[in-house]
């Protein structure tokens, strides 16, 4: 992610990253996820939709994919005692705290 305070100097930077990607790092950009954009107007990266100038929030996919986990652990019925579900769903939700709360 780059970000500039004109159009004009965005598309320059992207030439130069394009430059150090393609030629020293032999590698290539993804045609579909290299975009200039507005910050206004939103963006996704890393999984987090970035919205305006106020708040980042996950991707619905990733909510979902945290929200299935939990349940898989909290169906009713299973026969697990509670001390079982503590323990299979402290690390996913800790995990999921880590991806989905603090990095907003």
């Amino acid at each position: 992610m780059v970000l500039t305070k004109s159009k004009r100097k965005a598309k320059r930077a992207l030439e130069v990253v394009k430059e150090i990607v393609e030629e020293r790092l032999k590698l290539t950009l993804h045609p579909e996820k290299t975009v200039i954009t507005n910050f206004g107007e939103g963006f996704v990266f890393l999984g987090f939709e970035f919205i305006a100038w106020k708040y980042k929030r996950p991707r619905k996919k990733a909510l979902k994919a945290f929200k299935d986990k939990v349940r898989k652990v909290t169906r009713r019925n299973q026969p697990w005692d509670v001390g079982f579900i503590i323990r299979e769903l402290n690390p996913k939700i800790i995990a999921g705290e880590t991806t989905l709360v603090t990095e907003m």
